[in-house]
């Protein structure tokens, strides 16, 4: 029986454009934190290789920075989406800022850089 996870993925791989909202947004990266109170990380869709955090500014990317430090790869990036902002992800790679900067976390080694990307 296919799933509503396994359409999805079968629509992206045909070439469908995915569009995130909030959570939705959060879906298309490499993962997420539980809201428990013993915070775990959860998988998601993978289509973006970076992590997404959404609306989380008022929290300083909390969630988003824990995620980007707590992975274990060599690089890891991270991109927060401010409320009311949003971001185009395209599949040649390009990240595009809309409406309102994006914040971008980038971990090298144990370093890690945060910067803010303009929009057009």
């Amino acid at each position: 029986e296919t799933g509503l996870k396994d359409i999805i993925v079968q629509r992206r791989l045909e070439g469908a454009v995915l569009i995130g909202i909030s959570a939705g947004a959060v879906q298309i990266g490499l993962g997420g934190l539980t809201e428990s109170a013993n915070m775990k990380k959860f998988d998601t869709f993978r289509f973006a290789p970076f992590y997404v955090g959404a609306h989380e500014e008022q929290q300083e990317w909390w969630n988003l920075r824990a995620l980007v430090n707590l992975d274990t790869e060599e690089e890891v990036r991270g991109i927060g989406i401010p409320s009311g902002g949003g971001a185009v992800y395209g599949n040649d790679g390009f990240l595009e800022p809309v409406r309102k900067p994006l914040v971008e976390f980038l971990k090298t080694g144990k370093d890690v850089a945060e910067r803010v990307l303009l929009p057009e």
